[in-house]
């Protein structure tokens, strides 16, 4: 699986990119585009996805926990069994997202 762990990724074109199982800890990605992207079952724990372009992202077994979402447009993403925990998401856009048994909780708890 690609690992882009802690990478300085601003702006960066991941439009329709595949890359389930990545790994992004700690990337710093303001204003990807990355619509209709599949990172199903990535790790972007405290990751910065502010102000992205993720819509119709798979996300699908995500771990954004404590990651920043604020300003992103996540509609139309499939955030199903992704981590939420403490994830901020001030101003996204989260309509027509499934959000179907995503954590919102501590999952070590």
């Amino acid at each position: 699986a690609a690992d882009f762990g802690g990478a300085f990724l601003e702006s960066a074109d991941f439009r329709q990119a595949r890359f389930c199982d990545a790994r992004f800890e700690g990337a710093k990605m303001p204003n990807v585009l990355a619509p209709r992207a599949d990172f199903s079952r990535s790790n972007f724990e405290r990751t910065d996805l502010s102000n992205g372009s993720l819509r119709a992202a798979q996300l699908g077994g995500a771990n954004l926990a404590h990651a920043c979402l604020d300003g992103a447009d996540l509609r139309d993403a499939d955030l199903k069994r992704s981590i939420l925990f403490k994830a901020s998401r001030t101003g996204a856009k989260l309509s027509g997202a499934n959000t179907k048994d995503a954590i919102e909780h501590d999952p070590k708890e």
